[in-house]
């Protein structure tokens, strides 16, 4: 997973470096929805002092700077020829749903509203997201743990040497 180890990774370090940021923003802009979501269902108070405050207004700058990046990315996908000949319309669906959702929640917390766009705009991404490109949300952590499991318990994991005999 070293940048340094994928071509198009180490050619467009500002392009990686938006993908990173555009993917932990999204990560936790779905724990920020679960959380509210969670303490709405429950009737749980979130406490919202000055240290909670800082919190939030930490975890909205990530999450604003994340939508800046998709939304960067999503440009950049317009605007270059050779990434709009390799786009189709999920790679557009995707970011734009994810993009727009980083952004609300950005809002929703600075406010501390979460309002109706917010709850549907989340709602066409969960509906989304087992059909389109950002399913890997939901099976990365699956796949990551069949790997490991599967392939360490097998004893295959990670690939050993050979051992070289002598003639």
């Amino acid at each position: 997973m070293s940048p340094m180890q994928k071509e198009s990774a180490y050619l467009h370090l500002p392009t990686y470096t938006a993908g990173i940021f555009f993917h932990i923003g999204n990560f936790l802009a779905i724990a920020v929805y679960l959380l509210f979501t969670l303490a709405v269902i429950f009737n749980f108070q979130i406490p919202i002092e000055s240290t909670t405050n800082l919190i939030v207004m930490i975890l909205a700058a990530i999450i604003f700077i994340a939508a800046i990046c998709g939304l960067a990315l999503f440009i950049k996908r317009l605007a270059k020829k050779e990434l709009r000949d390799l786009s189709c319309a999920d790679d557009y669906i995707s970011n734009l749903l994810c993009t727009i959702m980083l952004f609300l929640t950005t809002y929703s917390l600075l406010t501390l509203q979460f309002g109706a766009a917010y709850y549907v705009i989340m709602a066409l991404l969960f509906v989304w997201m087992p059909l389109g490109k950002i399913k890997h949300v939901l099976y990365f952590f699956f796949a990551r743990y069949h790997l490991g499991f599967f392939y360490g318990w097998r004893g295959t994991w990670p690939p050993k040497k050979a051992i070289q005999y002598d003639k």
